[in-house]
Protein backbone atom coordinates (compact mmCIF):
# COMPACT_ATOMS: atom_id res chain seq x y z
CA UNK A 1 0.00 0.00 0.00
CA UNK A 2 0.84 3.89 -0.37
CA UNK A 3 1.50 3.98 3.57
CA UNK A 4 3.49 1.16 3.72
CA UNK A 5 5.90 2.35 0.94
CA UNK A 6 5.82 6.03 2.34
CA UNK A 7 6.99 4.27 5.47
CA UNK A 8 9.86 2.53 3.83
CA UNK A 9 11.08 6.11 1.68
CA UNK A 10 10.68 7.67 5.31
CA UNK A 11 13.31 4.91 6.47
CA UNK A 12 15.62 4.91 3.52
CA UNK A 13 16.07 8.83 3.40
CA UNK A 14 16.74 8.82 7.12
CA UNK A 15 19.60 5.94 6.29
CA UNK A 16 23.11 7.69 5.72
CA UNK A 17 23.45 4.07 3.80
CA UNK A 18 21.51 6.41 0.82
CA UNK A 19 21.98 8.96 -1.58
CA UNK A 20 18.94 9.36 -3.18
CA UNK A 21 15.63 8.06 -2.93
CA UNK A 22 13.41 7.82 -6.30
CA UNK A 23 9.40 7.73 -5.05
CA UNK A 24 6.51 9.60 -7.28
CA UNK A 25 4.49 9.29 -3.90
CA UNK A 26 2.32 6.89 -4.92
CA UNK A 27 2.16 3.08 -5.29
CA UNK A 28 4.96 0.71 -3.97
CA UNK A 29 7.26 1.10 -6.37
CA UNK A 30 10.05 3.09 -4.55
CA UNK A 31 14.10 3.08 -6.18
CA UNK A 32 17.15 4.58 -4.43
CA UNK A 33 20.67 4.75 -4.93
CA UNK A 34 23.01 3.68 -2.30
CA UNK A 35 25.97 6.15 -1.10
CA UNK A 36 28.87 3.26 -1.26
CA UNK A 37 28.50 1.30 -4.50
CA UNK A 38 30.79 -1.66 -2.84
CA UNK A 39 27.65 -2.29 -0.22
CA UNK A 40 25.55 -3.49 -2.83
CA UNK A 41 26.74 -7.23 -2.47
CA UNK A 42 26.31 -6.99 1.89
CA UNK A 43 22.86 -4.83 1.01
CA UNK A 44 21.51 -7.73 -1.09
CA UNK A 45 22.30 -10.86 0.92
CA UNK A 46 21.17 -9.23 4.39
CA UNK A 47 17.86 -8.78 3.05
CA UNK A 48 15.22 -10.13 5.56
CA UNK A 49 11.59 -9.10 4.03
CA UNK A 50 12.31 -8.71 0.54
CA UNK A 51 13.62 -11.54 -2.05
CA UNK A 52 16.41 -10.54 -4.72
CA UNK A 53 14.94 -11.64 -8.08
CA UNK A 54 13.63 -9.49 -11.33
CA UNK A 55 9.83 -8.66 -11.35
CA UNK A 56 7.45 -10.85 -13.48
CA UNK A 57 4.71 -8.36 -12.67
CA UNK A 58 3.89 -10.07 -9.38
CA UNK A 59 2.38 -8.95 -6.05
CA UNK A 60 5.26 -10.00 -4.12
CA UNK A 61 7.94 -7.88 -2.47
CA UNK A 62 11.48 -7.58 -4.21
CA UNK A 63 14.66 -6.08 -4.55
CA UNK A 64 16.19 -5.80 -8.22
CA UNK A 65 19.71 -4.69 -9.24
CA UNK A 66 19.20 -3.96 -13.06
CA UNK A 67 23.24 -3.34 -12.92
CA UNK A 68 23.32 -7.07 -12.85
CA UNK A 69 19.97 -8.49 -14.11
CA UNK A 70 18.05 -6.44 -16.51
CA UNK A 71 20.80 -4.41 -17.65
CA UNK A 72 24.17 -7.01 -17.53
CA UNK A 73 24.58 -6.70 -21.08
CA UNK A 74 24.61 -3.19 -21.32
CA UNK A 75 28.03 -0.75 -21.42
CA UNK A 76 28.55 0.38 -18.29
CA UNK A 77 29.08 4.17 -19.75
CA UNK A 78 25.89 3.59 -21.44
CA UNK A 79 23.93 2.71 -18.33
CA UNK A 80 24.84 5.71 -16.24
Amino acid sequence: STANAQEVVAFLKDSPAVKEVLYTGRGGMISFKVADETRIPHILNSLKVFSFAESLGGVESLITYPTTQTHADIPAEVRH
